[in-house]
């Protein structure tokens, strides 16, 4: 299993989240690149994470995208 400081790809679950917005964003000025799922409902966070070009996938029912190290 990769950790969160060596993986490249690393994927959020509940992304919208304060805590996981700001840790994104710390991943994402290392050169990570950053993706995660949450709920379809808009968050405050939202725009913060859609400026640093993160996708968000709608719900939590799909699979992790193939290039997906870390969790």
């Amino acid at each position: 299993m990769t950790s969160l400081l060596t993986a490249q790809h690393p994927y959020f679950v509940g992304i919208k989240g304060v805590a996981q917005t700001a840790l994104a964003a710390c991943l994402i000025a290392a050169g990570k690149v950053v993706r995660g799922c949450d709920v379809a409902e808009e968050f405050v966070t939202q725009p913060q994470l859609v400026r640093l070009g993160i996708t968000i996938d709608d719900g939590f029912s799909h699979s992790l995208p193939k290039n997906t190290d870390c969790v």
